[in-house]
């Protein structure tokens, strides 16, 4: 229906903030599973036969707070490995091994760090 209306639509999550306005550090596991939830729905959708829909990107947003009167939550210095691992799994589309060694590599992790993995993020959301 709406896209006999619109030509296109955005979606939009978050690599920070989103979960509660008393974080200090990003839970990267749920914010990667948002994203590969988001990816999945927008596969769906653009092949429904009836009604697809045309996608025209993901809006990756980091919240700093919850009203004007809050304090910051989950500063960005905090908050960038979380923001590097999520562009790559919305721009690559997924959290497969290649994208997990471009993350790897992008964050000069040391060979000591396991690659980051959806069990991993489980094991360790504050990482």
């Amino acid at each position: 229906m709406y896209a006999e209306l619109f030509r296109g639509v955005w979606t939009a999550s978050a690599f920070k903030g989103a979960f509660g306005e008393k974080e200090y550090v990003p839970d990267m596991y749920r914010h990667v599973q948002n994203h590969i939830a988001w990816l999945q729905v927008m596969e769906r959708e653009e092949k429904d036969e009836q009604w697809p829909v045309k996608f025209k990107g993901l809006a990756l947003t980091g919240w700093s707070r919850y009203d004007h009167f809050a304090v910051l939550c989950e500063l960005l210095p905090v908050s960038v490995p979380s923001l590097v691992v999520n562009l790559m799994v919305v721009s690559l589309g997924g959290l497969e091994f290649a994208v997990s060694r471009r993350i790897h590599s992008a964050l000069q992790c040391d060979n000591i760090k396991l690659l980051i993995s959806l069990e991993e993020l489980r094991r360790n959301p504050f990482q």
